[in-house]
């Protein structure tokens, strides 16, 4: 019975996260192709990155908003087998996000680089878990349905930290 409802899970983790996948690689390869061989500033990256989910969270559909806090409530689930499956899913995108880190700042430690994702992944975890939330914190003041706003903001914050690793010899 255990294993029947990780196999479940499986299945619901591959039908919600399949199209948000395609669309994380479609637009990685799209400004890939835009670049012409050249390695992507680190804005694009973290552009490809962050855009799917941030759109898909600004649809306003409860079958929409229930798919972004099921991302955010499983991205965060501490449950060593439920992160296996995830991992999973989530391989493919990870490792094209990380080649092309590495090919944009090719002398960082990948540690370096891994931290730095993690965080980006996890910042988005908690945005997508619970958008209401950070609407309340901030008094209205940061709105998730604003898709380029919020990728603008998150754009700003986390590229000087990639940036970072060049300047230190990364």
């Amino acid at each position: 019975p255990y294993t029947t409802l990780f196999r479940s899970m499986e299945a619901v983790l591959k039908r919600r996260f399949g199209p948000l996948r395609q669309e994380h690689l479609a637009l990685l390869s799209e400004f890939e192709a835009a670049a012409k061989g050249r390695p992507l500033p680190i804005e694009q990256i973290l552009e490809a990155m962050l855009l799917p989910p941030l759109r898909l969270a600004s649809k306003a559909t409860a079958k929409r908003q229930a798919v972004t806090r099921l991302i955010g409530r499983i991205v965060t689930e501490p449950n060593p087998r439920i992160q296996k499956v995830l991992s999973g899913q989530r391989s493919e995108v990870r490792a094209a996000f990380l080649r092309a880190l590495q090919r944009s700042l090719p002398r960082a430690p990948v540690p370096d680089l891994l931290w730095r994702v993690e965080f980006v992944w996890g910042a988005l975890a908690l945005a997508l878990c619970n958008p209401r939330k950070i609407e309340i914190e901030t008094h209205g003041a940061c709105d998730l349905t604003k898709t380029n706003e919020v990728l603008a903001e998150m754009i700003h914050f986390f590229s000087p930290g990639f940036r970072a690793l060049a300047r230190n010899g990364g």
